[in-house]
């Protein structure tokens, strides 16, 4: 590593942009830390009809699961429907469906879709829904038993949408142990914004939403600028029409994925995250890039030796990393829930990847065709 040296008044001024970009990241964790927490339970009234939607493309081997699951829920089940679009499968997503024995559910063929990919499966299942209050995870998902209960007592707090978790179930390879850490550590600026006011973004397997919010906001007509986005775009749209969106965090709020299995899937899936951020609105996408920024810029400090104690500041920064995740990990039961834990060693190695892999990542999205199941 080749380290450059200013002379003193260069050194002084160079120094203090970096004290300033420290107190930027400063400000970024003191708001995670006072608005990241556990959402309070509340007795809601279970009379909310509810409908459940999924769009599914090719998850024959998936698809009993989200529907078991579904089944199995502690909401009543005269309280809601589950509606499953098969998205034009090319397997036996369609039959699988068809033969479970649920009652309260229909399974639909997604003809005449108005809009390509899974906004368009959505947009039918909407249309066939018989109830107001709209509930989405996507087909290789599992949900939490209390996924359902804990969606209603959000309604009965006046939000329009609420936003909630979407973890990953049991990560054992590195790439999994990194995708997760990823993972968890976007969900920190994701859940600790929305508690500010601020909401951003959302996860299509953990959302919820009204049906007149949804019209109002233009339906996924209005988030149609990439093939992603029917989640965190339909959250930029119903912000600009003064939405409540809140986001649950806890026990029996979450919806239950696999990570990814190799490098090309995590960077897929997070180049169509970044593609849509694109689309954010201005004020959300400054604060966004101040945050990774911010962070990042803290370690480029080491090759420019302007103070001899320049090297604290990547050392608090990767001490104040792992208080982070030490505060996500318990207030997600992380090591309890899925096993998984990591080491002070491991927080730091992964956030050294996390910064590499961002830079990666938005740049290849202008080089690299980003692929979603066949569209």
């Amino acid at each position: 590593m080749n380290i450059i040296f200013f002379n003193s008044e260069a050194g002084d001024y160079l120094l203090l942009l970096f004290l300033l970009n420290f107190s930027v990241y400063l400000v970024f964790v003191f708001l995670i830390l006072r608005y990241f927490k556990v959402t309070p339970k509340e007795n809601a009234t279970l009379r909310r009809k509810i409908s459940v939607i999924i769009s599914a493309k090719n998850e024959e081997y998936n698809i009993s699961g989200v529907l078991h699951s579904l089944h199995k829920q502690s909401y009543p089940k005269d309280l809601f429907e589950i509606i499953l679009v098969d998205d034009n499968s090319t397997d036996d997503t369609f039959l699988q469906a068809k033969a479970a024995e649920i009652a309260n559910l229909r399974v639909l063929k997604a003809e005449n879709k108005r809009y390509p990919g899974k906004k368009g499966a959505l947009d039918i299942a909407i249309k066939h829904a018989k109830y107001d209050h709209i509930a989405v995870t996507d087909a290789d998902c599992l949900v939490s038993a209390d996924w359902l209960k804990n969606i209603n007592g959000m309604f009965d707090q006046g939000y329009d949408i609420i936003t909630g978790a979407v973890l990953f179930s049991n990560p054992e390879s590195l790439i999994g142990k990194y995708a997760s850490f990823e993972h968890y550590r976007n969900l920190l600026m994701v859940h600790s914004f929305a508690n500010m006011g601020m909401p951003y973004s959302a996860s299509g397997g953990n959302f919820a939403f009204t049906r007149e919010i949804f019209e109002k906001s233009g339906g996924y007509g209005d988030t149609l600028q990439t093939l992603s986005g029917d989640d965190d775009l339909m959250v930029q749209n119903a912000i600009r029409n003064n939405a409540r969106i809140g986001a649950m965090l806890g026990a029996g709020t979450y919806t239950f994925t696999d990570p990814p299995e190799s490098l090309r899937e995590h960077f897929n899936r997070k180049r169509r995250h970044v593609s849509t951020s694109l689309h954010y609105s201005f004020k959300n996408q400054i604060i966004l890039s101040l945050w990774y920024l911010s962070s990042m810029v803290v370690n480029t400090s080491l090759l420019f030796w302007v103070h001899p104690f320049i090297f604290l500041l990547p050392l608090f920064r990767y001490m104040l990393e792992i208080v982070l995740y030490k505060r996500l990990e318990k207030s997600l039961l992380i090591d309890k829930t899925f096993g998984f834990k990591l080491s002070p060693l491991a927080i730091i190695l992964n956030s050294l990847l996390f910064d590499l892999f961002t830079v990666y990542t938005f740049v290849s999205q202008f080089f690299v065709k980003t692929k979603w199941k066949g569209n």
